[in-house]
Order: structure tokens, then C-alpha cells, then sequence
């Protein structure tokens, strides 16, 4: 064996206690916010969205489409809570998911579980990441978003731009301030 494989060996030992911990995190995080959804009536807010999901459109009122479309199709076997927030659920931790990828990718797997562990515990993004808004999976996107942007400085396959723009069309359906990704991707 090189040195290099032996150093190797125990860096990969490493990252996957921290893809451990962070699995972790991110089960019990997504259980809290079970509690949650089922301790809760659905608010104002989500009534109101989920009312929109009742008639798929391209556009609503003041919002584009997307969270309208998630609860349209979560809401099929049933119309309570659970169903209606089926979806930010979902996106939490694949929000989470992709948070942890982008600081393993930028600094180090501790870095990532951190980054997680601090998304976390901010009251206003658990309080999103269970309630049905824009936001929910408006959140993920820009996580993707930046992961593809961030794989273009090192690879140059002709599919990552197709897929980045394909992820800013997603976000700007989620949210319309979504289309600041195209931005960000520009610089």
C-alpha cells in the first residue's frame, strides 16, 4: 500500500460518520416535524394554496405554480394534514440533503453536518420546512442549483448547463424571486 491509499482509507471512515450523523439529524429533525404536522391544523396560508391545488393552473393570483402542483399531487389518497404537507416534508430533507452535499463539497463533511445542523435549528426555516408554502420547494431547488453550478467549475459535460437552467425554471415555477438563480449562475 501507497501512504496516499492509507491516509485515504481513514478519510473515508470519516465522511461516513458525518454522512451518519447527519442522516441522523435529518430522521430526527423530519420526526419532530411529523409531530408537528399531526399536533396542527393546516393555517390560513396553507388552506390557501392547497385550495389552488384543487384547480392545476399555470399561474395563481400573485404566485406561480409549483406549490399548488406538489399538493395536487400529494393530496390524491387524501385531503388531511398530513397529505396537504406531504410535500414541504419532503423537500426538507431533500433540502437538507443537498445543504450537506454543497458543505462537504465546498469544506469538509463536518462542515456539511454543521450546515445542517444550523438550517436546522433556525426557528423560521423548521417552521417552513413543515408548512405548505412557496418556500418549501423553492428551499431545495437553490441547494440543487448550487450544487450544478458548483460542478461546472469542475467538469464540462454539455448536460449541466441544460440541468442548471432546468433547475432555475423549477425554482422561478416554486417562487418568482427563484429566477435570481439564473442571476447567480451568470456571475
Amino acid at each position: 500500500r501507497t501512504a496516499d491509499a492509507m491516509v485515504a482509507i481513514p478519510a473515508r471512515q470519516g465522511e461516513r460518520e458525518w454522512v451518519g450523523w447527519t442522516s441522523l439529524l435529518i430522521a430526527g429533525a423530519t420526526l419532530v416535524r411529523l409531530l408537528f404536522v399531526t399536533a396542527t391544523d393546516i393555517a390560513n396560508g396553507e388552506a390557501y394554496y392547497y385550495v389552488w391545488s384543487r384547480f392545476p393552473a399555470l399561474s395563481y393570483y400573485d404566485h406561480p405554480p409549483l406549490v399548488a402542483w406538489m399538493s395536487w399531487l400529494t393530496t390524491r389518497g387524501s385531503h388531511g394534514s398530513l397529505a396537504v404537507r406531504a410535500g414541504p416534508l419532503v423537500c426538507s430533507v431533500v433540502f437538507g440533503a443537498g445543504v450537506y452535499l454543497l458543505g462537504r463539497r465546498l469544506f469538509s463533511p463536518r462542515a456539511g453536518f454543521l450546515a445542517v445542523a444550523i438550517v436546522t435549528v433556525i426557528p423560521v426555516f423548521f417552521a417552513s420546512s413543515y408548512a405548505l408554502n412557496p418556500e418549501a420547494p423553492l428551499a431545495p431547488l437553490w441547494v440543487l442549483g448550487l450544487l450544478l453550478l458548483n460542478g461546472m467549475r469542475e467538469h464540462d459535460e454539455p448536460w449541466r448547463p441544460l440541468a442548471a437552467g432546468a433547475v432555475s425554471g423549477l425554482a422561478f415555477l416554486a417562487k418568482y424571486s427563484g429566477v435570481l438563480l439564473l442571476g447567480v449562475g451568470l456571475l
